[in-house]
């Protein structure tokens, strides 16, 4: 029977609690893209905020457009999300890891919007 030595051991649990730091921080961002994702398609295409893209489509053309497209609106709603919770992707860099971040969860919230437009919009007739 062979010993491991003592220093692989000290090696194995650092990693394993690097990877389980990074899952801490990886899980509160999937769930922040996520959330983006769902806002921006609810406030684009559901019923219960038809009223208020009427409203604002007979104010103003640009707001029009955005309150009328998923894919534009979760950029907005990212970088709301970004300016009230302050996400952290990489460290270092402040400015570095806004952008990376931003990036990142505007395409995470994207791609949830999409997703949910894909399976679940009926066109009315």
């Amino acid at each position: 029977m062979s010993v491991r030595p003592l220093w692989r051991l000290s090696v194995l649990r650092v990693a394993v609690a690097a990877a389980a730091d990074s899952m801490n921080q990886l899980l509160p961002f999937i769930l922040l893209g996520l959330c983006c994702g769902v806002i921006s398609y609810t406030l684009t295409k559901g019923s219960i905020f038809g009223p208020l893209r009427v409203w604002v489509i007979e104010r103003t053309y640009w707001l029009g457009k955005l309150m009328q497209c998923p894919y534009c609106m979760s950029h907005w709603v990212a970088l709301g999300a970004m300016l009230v919770f302050h996400p952290k992707m990489v460290g270092g860099n402040v400015v570095a890891d806004y952008v990376a971040t931003g990036f990142a969860l505007t395409g995470l919230s994207v791609l949830t919007a999409g997703t949910i437009f894909k399976l679940f919009y009926v066109k009315e007739d």
